[in-house]
């Protein structure tokens, strides 16, 4: 039997719950040791029974890992196809199942990216490995090449944490006993950072003598912008506006739009919200929203408008105004960029920060459990910022106010344009 024994080794390993399992380790051609595997037992003599077994019948050494294919074929993942309402992914299944139905813990937008990761970059290289045999020497040079042929680091980082998921479940099913990316850490991804009109671009730009010279008389495209620059919602939560959700004093966020889908699904952060609005906005969207369904449409309601054509039509008035499309790219202004403005002003009004991650829903460590406590009353001092910069738009008193300022609270910002109180 001490021959037996010496052919491999065994030590327990804790679990959350329970008693510790019996792992054991083996040895290849050059007496290195092998990844270990479970037994499946409590009781140490029980766990060297089923290994002496194992070596009796020529099976200890045999590779119960699967290959990466393997693994991906027998747990389907990130597979959603796009006719199911659930994924076919068992992992995603899961996660599905354990969160509720008005927060899903994960979307098909981010399931589809990962299957595109793991299509182009993950299964290529690493397809025929056996999941025990993918080293972090191995990983960290896989990544190290991915950014050499180009991809931005902040891609390399979302590839690396699709088949980081992977490998975590492995190691919860106990196909591994480790997880090899636990060692491996991601890069430092600084993305280019986005722009932000100055307050006096955004009074010239909103104007609502510019509509017909700044926006060619497009309603739409200028009230989404006007919306996104008083709420500091995002295009995806503004597209999926119906009518429904349009109050006198708030608008309901409750979905976004998916662009790529074409339909109506959780928002970013899978929460619902009511948002405030001054009584100027909501004039103007009662006025222009005369039918049911989507406010922002060019079909009345049926559909929502397209995001790329309301991009474009920021873009063009942004040229209307003297910003021409280099001087927006250089600047990296976007339409998301009406968040970025919304949050800076009312930053730099002296507004609380805590008051301003609820408005603009922003994921934080120190946001509260009872974000949904917070309803349209409570925000009656964002609403007073909101009027006072709206009012700026048509009162040229309150515009000639302007005065440029540094934000003490968000210095990173830069100087921006600010109304007097």
């Amino acid at each position: 039997m001490a021959s037996i024994r010496g052919a491999y080794s065994l030590f327990a390993r804790p679990r959350a719950k329970g008693k510790p399992v019996f792992y054991f380790q083996t040895y290849d051609a050059e007496g290195r040791r092998l990844s270990a595997r479970s037994t499946g037992k409590t009781s140490k003599s029980e766990a060297r029974a089923y290994c002496d077994e194992l070596l009796r019948v020529g099976r200890l050494a045999d590779p119960e890992a699967p290959t990466l294919s393997a693994w991906i074929a027998a747990r389907h993942w990130y597979e959603w196809p796009r006719e199911k309402p659930e994924p076919a992914c068992l992992y995603c299944k899961g996660r599905l199942a354990r969160s509720s139905k008005d927060r899903p813990a994960i979307g098909r937008g981010h399931v589809d990216r990962c299957a595109a990761y793991l299509r182009d970059y993950i299964a290529p290289a690493f397809g025929d490995m056996r999941l025990d045999k993918i080293m972090p020497d191995t990983l960290e040079k896989w990544m190290f090449d991915l950014a050499a042929k180009g991809l931005a680091t902040k891609t390399v980082n979302n590839i690396a944490s699709a088949f980081r998921v992977m490998t975590g479940e492995a190691l919860r099913l106990e196909l591994l006993s480790d997880d090899p990316w636990k060692r491996v850490p991601l890069f430092s991804a600084e993305g280019k950072p986005r722009g932000v009109l100055t307050v006096a671009e955004a009074m010239q730009l909103m104007d609502p003598k510019t509509v017909d010279a700044a926006w060619k008389g497009n309603q739409l495209n200028y009230l989404i912008s006007l919306t996104a620059m008083l709420t500091a919602c995002r295009q995806g939560e503004l597209l999926a506006l119906r009518r429904e959700n349009l109050h006198e004093d708030h608008l309901d966020i409750e979905a976004s739009w998916t662009i790529r889908y074409h339909e109506r699904g959780p928002t970013k952060t899978k929460t619902k919200a009511p948002v405030p609005i001054p009584p100027y906005l909501y004039k103007l969207l009662d006025g222009f929203a005369k039918w049911e369904g989507y406010i922002f449409s060019y079909t009345a309601g049926k559909t929502p408008a397209t995001g790329a054509r309301v991009a474009d039509a920021l873009y063009d008035a942004l040229d209307k105004i003297g910003i021409d499309d280099d001087a927006r790219r250089e600047r990296g202004l976007v339409f998301h960029s009406w968040r970025r403005f919304a949050n800076t002003y009312l930053r730099s009004r002296g507004l609380p920060d805590a008051k301003v991650r609820q408005l603009t829903r922003h994921k934080a460590e120190s946001m509260t459990d009872h974000y949904t406590s917070w309803n349209a009353g409570d925000f009656a001092d964002v609403v007073q910022e909101q009027e006072l910069l709206s009012s700026a738009l048509i009162d040229p008193k309150a515009r000639a106010k302007i005065i440029t300022l540094k934000v003490n609270e968000a210095p990173e910002m830069g100087e921006i344009a600010v109304l007097e109180k």
